[in-house]
């Protein structure tokens, strides 16, 4: 993912160089957010970055900021070799702030600006496939596709893992995972072999208890379970593999005459929210922490409450990556809808309870020029994409209306203010090709008043599942 998000951006470290009492008084007020921005992040082309960075824009440190960043002008003159710094300093911060970070109300960012970011980081992704990955002189490291600076490393809570683990071994030996490798062709058989022996284990699950003394209990396969005492030994930054680091936590067993393991690495897997982490990786062994690592074998764990379905679709991503994205449609057919790749046979009938609400067009956005600076980021391609995206999404329908409420009424907004509501029936759905081998998932409803009005519905799955965010609507007479 090679998103630059800082270019040039210049940090000061105080308004010692600015010649204008107008630029000294804006540095102080803004001193505090833009000490706040760690200037490592300079360098950074990650995801990972721009979502730290925004949180701290849309934080405390950063309030009287996000007050004046709706202002084009600075007090601090780029013409002034002086202020020059400070000017490009405030002016970056705020087409950043603008380019990746603005929400709405309800905290939801600009689905337009995320789905360029989607858009770019895949361009980028197959272009930056054939250049070799260097490690910056500072150090990087990658815990699944996320890098990170190796100082962004930081020293985690016993908490951070609290819970039921269960393993991935006991799903694939049971065949519970069987689709998951049958949907990789030629490849399944492959990849179920080197699952198979690197999640190879006796152990089933795993229990961090904080308010047991921090204890871990091991449950074999056997139905034996051992428990102790650990405390936490900091981490290690090791190399996967060529290039590849991951951060890895260190856990020690206090009690000297339990039989639970004596040493216990932990790894947390990628994630594409990284509020909680669902799945990690164990390493263990009873002679030192160096022996509880292996790059072969490794104890893979998903959360209890995690379903088979949502590891299965984990699986299939992540492998479509490991297999350079050669996705072959199979027998059966795959489909992508956003970034995920699912089987043919997961997509399931839907409720009229899931676009409940209120839904604002893209159009009237890109016309009134409310995302200049989004294109205007991408560079000589912006242009093209802005014609692009104005043709695609050329309507006069300004909003719709969901409401559940009221017989499952749908509300058409027109931009000329007129209004027109009617209640619909939903009627199944379509599995349509989008574009070659992009297959999406469409659904139909039919207007149940007066003209027989068909609207087809195009959900963009997001990466968190708990909240549908966006649509595309198709409608005819």
């Amino acid at each position: 993912m090679n998103i630059h998000m800082f270019t040039g951006l210049l940090f000061v470290a105080g308004a010692a160089l600015a010649s204008t009492s107008a630029c000294t008084d804006q540095l102080e007020k803004y001193n505090s957010c833009l000490s706040a921005v760690d200037p490592n992040i300079l360098k950074s082309h990650s995801l990972f970055d721009i979502n730290k960075t925004c949180e701290i824009l849309n934080g405390d440190d950063c309030i009287d900021f996000i007050k004046d960043v709706y202002t084009p002008s600075v007090n601090c003159s780029i013409k002034d070799e002086n202020e020059k710094d400070s000017a490009l300093s405030i002016v970056n911060l705020k087409i950043a702030y603008l380019k990746y970070c603005v929400t709405d109300d309800e905290g939801v960012i600009c689905p337009l600006s995320e789905h360029l970011l989607e858009s770019f980081s895949t361009n980028d992704n197959a272009k930056n496939n054939t250049e070799k990955k260097e490690e910056e002189d500072d150090g990087t490291f990658i815990v699944g596709e996320y890098n990170y600076l190796k100082t962004h490393a930081q020293e985690r809570e016993f908490d951070d893992w609290n819970g039921a683990w269960k393993s991935f071994y006991p799903m694939i030996t049971s065949g519970k995972l069987d689709d998951v490798f049958a949907s990789l062709g030629d490849k399944g058989d492959t990849y179920k072999q080197m699952y198979t022996e690197g999640f190879k284990t006796n152990i089933v699950n795993l229990t961090f208890d904080k308010k047991d003394n921090n204890t871990i209990t091991f449950k074999y396969d056997n139905g034996k379970e051992v428990k102790a005492e650990y405390k936490y030994s900091g981490y290690d930054i090791l190399e996967w593999e060529k290039d590849v680091y991951g951060v890895f936590y260190k856990f020690e067993r206090v009690d000297k005459k339990s039989k639970a393991p004596k040493y216990l690495r932990v790894c947390d897997e990628y994630l594409k929210t990284v509020e909680k982490n669902n799945v990690i990786f164990a390493w263990i062994s009873d002679k030192s922490f160096e022996d509880a690592y292996d790059t072969k074998h490794w104890l893979g764990f998903a959360r209890e409450e995690v379903s088979i379905k949502e590891i299965a679709d984990v699986f299939i991503e992540e492998m479509g990556e490991e297999a350079n994205d050669e996705k072959k449609e199979e027998d059966d057919g795959t489909f992508i809808v956003g970034e995920y790749n699912y089987l043919k046979t997961h997509a399931q009938e839907r409720e009229f309870d899931d676009w409940n609400g209120a839904w604002k067009s893209f159009y009237p956005m890109i016309t009134s020029g409310k995302l200049d600076d989004v294109f205007a980021s991408l560079g000589d391609k912006g242009d093209t994409y802005k014609q692009m995206y104005t043709e695609g999404f050329k309507t006069d329908i300004v909003n719709l209306t969901f409401d559940k409420n009221d017989n499952n009424t749908i509300t058409f907004k027109y931009d000329n203010g007129k209004e027109v509501k009617a209640e619909y029936k939903y009627s199944g759905y379509d599995i349509l090709e989008w574009e070659k081998m992009f297959m999406e998932f469409s659904i139909n409803s039919k207007e149940l008043i007066k003209n027989p009005k068909h609207q087809n519905i195009f959900a963009f799955v997001m990466n968190t599942l708990e909240r549908l965010k966006r649509i595309m609507l198709y409608c005819m007479d």
